[in-house]
């Protein structure tokens, strides 16, 4: 099985509209102030929606993945003979 078939497989929550709209003022804060005031360099909250939910997405299969890994260490038995 591919690793990123399997990444896609596992379980996670997709992000609510709540949640990309929370990473998207968090990411206005983060901008740095425009100069003069003018704040024509951040983009509208509808044209990074897609990449806002996809970015959460990625963080979250990435969490799952990690959550898995654990998982099958955790229940692995592996005995070093030396």
């Amino acid at each position: 099985m591919r690793v990123q078939q399997l990444i896609e497989d596992l379980d996670y929550d997709e992000p609510t509209d709540e949640e990309v709209e929370d990473a998207y003022d968090e990411a206005v804060a983060a901008q740095p102030e425009a100069e003069g005031g003018d704040d024509a360099e951040t983009p509208e909250f509808d044209d990074v929606r897609a990449e806002l939910e996809e970015q959460l997405v990625n963080e979250r299969q990435n969490e799952a993945a990690q959550d898995h890994v654990e998982q099958l260490r955790d229940e692995a038995d592996v005995e070093t003979h030396l």
